[in-house]
């Protein structure tokens, strides 16, 4: 693997690592305000990063803010950093991280949604899948949308 794709793989892993800890913080912050909506919101997709985060190392192996705006504000800026580093990976780097780039893409309108409601946690949590990340509202589908895992490899976050 050339150095300059495994310094990409690395950068990748650090800042999801960081992002999926920022996110648990942030979660507990909503908690704390009673935003128990947002706060689970927040976990699914530290949970997703989680994921994201494991891959990139796999792959690399193998070759505190408090207040509705200020977490959601928070939020917003972690969303564009990643997306901002999906966009400038290499080709060689994005062929190999094209789940995150699209479960990156398709993160931004999820906590909107939680935010909109009356701060009450979704009974039904978020199915985060565990080979690329992506995170659906309810239940798991049959098929991750993303990278066509099967609805086993999906783990529920309350």
């Amino acid at each position: 693997m050339p150095d300059e794709h495994m310094d990409e793989l690395m950068r990748a892993f650090a800042l999801e690592s960081r992002l999926a800890a920022r996110g648990e913080v942030l979660a507990a912050a909503a908690k704390a305000d009673g935003e128990e909506r947002i706060a689970q919101a927040l976990r699914a997709q530290a949970a997703s990063r989680q994921v994201r985060a494991r891959r990139l190392l796999r792959l690399a192996r193998g070759k505190i803010a408090r207040g509705r705006d200020a977490v959601l504000g928070a939020v917003r800026d972690d969303q564009a950093k990643a997306a901002d580093l999906y966009q400038s990976l290499s080709p060689d780097s994005v062929g190999s991280l094209m789940h995150g780039a699209k479960v990156e893409r398709l993160m931004p309108g999820m906590l909107e949604r939680a935010a909109e409601g009356d701060g009450a946690a979704q009974p039904e949590g978020f199915a985060v899948c565990q080979v690329c990340g992506f995170v659906k509202q309810g239940a798991s589908p049959q098929r991750c949308p993303v990278c066509g895992a099967l609805r086993n490899k999906f783990e529920t976050v309350y």
